[in-house]
Parts: C-alpha cells; sequence; structure tokens
C-alpha cells in the first residue's frame, strides 16, 4: 500500500524522537517478520495487511504505516499525531513479532486477535479491527494506539514545559501532560464514535 504525498508531507513535520527513540536494536536482538510469514496468508486478506503493518513499524517504514489507518480515523486523530505515537514503541518493534491468534468477522468488521512477547518477557494481548473499502483493507481500531497517544502527548506536553522528555521513568507528569495523555488515549474511541454517527445519518 502506497503512502500518499500528504502523508508524507505530513511526516516531514514530525520532530524525529519527539515521541520515542529511532535508534535501532542490535541486529542480533531483531525479531523480523519474514516475507514467508507474511504471505503464509492469502493475498488481500486482513491478516497479510496487518502483518504487513507490523513489518513497517519493525522497519520504521512510518509513513506506510499510517496508511493503513483508516482515512476517517487519520483525519480525526491526526497523521502527524498517529506517526508521532507509533513512533514512542520505536525501538520495540524489531524486537517484538505478532502472533495470530484468531480472526472474527462482525457485519463489516474484521477483527484481529494477537499476542507479543515483550523484551521483558511478558506477553500481551492485542487487536485489530479492520474494514475494506475500494479493494484495500483500513484499520479502523489499533488496541496499542490509545496508551502510545497517551505517551505521546504527555512527551509532548514535558517537551514544551522542560525542553526535553524526562529520563526518570519513575518521575509522575506533571498535571498538564497526564491531561493531555487522557485526553489523547480517548481519541481513538471518539473516532469510532463520530463514524457511527455519520453512519446513523
Amino acid at each position: 500500500m502506497g503512502a500518499s504525498a500528504a502523508i508524507v508531507s505530513v511526516l516531514l513535520l514530525v520532530v524525529a524522537g519527539c515521541g520515542g527513540t529511532d535508534s535501532n536494536p542490535p541486529t542480533e536482538a531483531r525479531n523480523l517478520l519474514t516475507t514467508k510469514e507474511i504471505q503464509k496468508y492469502p493475498p488481500g486478506s486482513a491478516e497479510r495487511a496487518f502483518l504487513s503493518f507490523w513489518s513497517d513499524l519493525q522497519y520504521q517504514s512510518w509513513a506506510e504505516a499510517a496508511t493503513y489507518y483508516s482515512p476517517g480515523l487519520r483525519e480525526f486523530v491526526g497523521t502527524a499525531k498517529i506517526v508521532g505515537a507509533k513512533k514512542v514503541d520505536a525501538s520495540t518493534f524489531p524486537l517484538v513479532k505478532p502472533v495470530i491468534a484468531g480472526t472474527t468477522d462482525d457485519g463489516d468488521t474484521t477483527t484481529i486477535r494477537y499476542s507479543i512477547v515483550l523484551p521483558e518477557g511478558t506477553t500481551e494481548l492485542g487487536s485489530t479491527s479492520w474494514r475494506k473499502e475500494g479493494g484495500n483493507w483500513e484499520m479502523t481500531y489499533d488496541s496499542r494506539l490509545d496508551p502510545e497517544l497517551n505517551q505521546f502527548a504527555r512527551n509532548q506536553v514535558e517537551i514544551e514545559e522542560n525542553g526535553a522528555v524526562s529520563s526518570d521513568a519513575s518521575q509522575p507528569p506533571s498535571a498538564a501532560a497526564a491531561q493531555a495523555g487522557v485526553e489523547a488515549s480517548h481519541l481513538q474511541a471518539e473516532s469510532l464514535e463520530e463514524a457511527l454517527r455519520e453512519k446513523g445519518h
């Protein structure tokens, strides 16, 4: 799925490192998806779209990854915010490979449930929801995006307040940063509500 010129332009406005780190982990530590693993699922399937999306995240192809989100979600949340949020976990994506646990269809929505083993050894369960428009799968929900948007918004406030993101993980965020994070974590749900309202008219 090619990135549009508009998305690439927006991407250029995202300050490098302003939501996480772009540093690459050592090659021997990477756990990258292979072409064979992606092609295990049929062409045109939601599963292949999901794994291709994750592969773009692993290779830090942020503009390409952003194109998998539905236009409505990108417009409501903001492409720059989505890219910044995904970059929060830039150093983690190359280390974790999703294992698809199952796929369910509910009307025009396909939900993919998956698990990943984080670098510290804990297992995280996640899901993404997709709809097919014009022959292409578009992601309407990403379970990891809410906490990523939260952290990205907090980081932005810290940069405004202190000139940099705090390196002390035990230090609680300021009231303003915490509030910005909470508001950002609701954007995806608000986007879904807006889409439902428009669908109802």
